[in-house]
């Protein structure tokens, strides 16, 4: 018997073919597995112009916030302090296409913002 983790489904294998089947079998699993954590981030991503709006983000209905963000380690530690001891500010790559972007004083790319679980 094979049971499937994300809907514990059941199915019966016969034992001589679980060898052979078994490879398909989990790469179809890690595609579900990716297609849905694609899915969840897409869907709890959110792009915001302002600090005021990161923070009422994470204090509200959380997820994953693209914001401008001039880079320095000095704004991070700020950000992480004001918006509380379980929040990470990354320094991403994430720029907009060479557009230049402020978020409070620098110069930015984007940062990506988000409340550690």
């Amino acid at each position: 018997m094979v049971v499937k983790r994300l809907d514990r489904s059941k199915e019966a294998v016969p034992l001589d073919r679980l060898a052979a089947e078994l490879p398909a079998r989990l790469r179809a699993y890690q595609a579900e597995l990716l297609a849905r954590a694609r899915v969840f981030r897409d869907e709890n991503t959110h792009h915001v112009d302002t600090y005021q709006q990161i923070k009422d983000g994470l204090d509200g209905e959380g997820g994953f916030f693209l914001a401008p963000w001039c880079g320095n380690a000095k704004c991070e530690k700020q950000v992480n302090e004001e918006t509380g001891p379980r929040s990470a500010a990354s320094r991403s790559t994430l720029g907009r296409g060479g557009q230049v972007h402020r978020l409070r004083s620098g110069l930015a790319a984007t940062g990506l913002f988000a409340r550690a679980y």
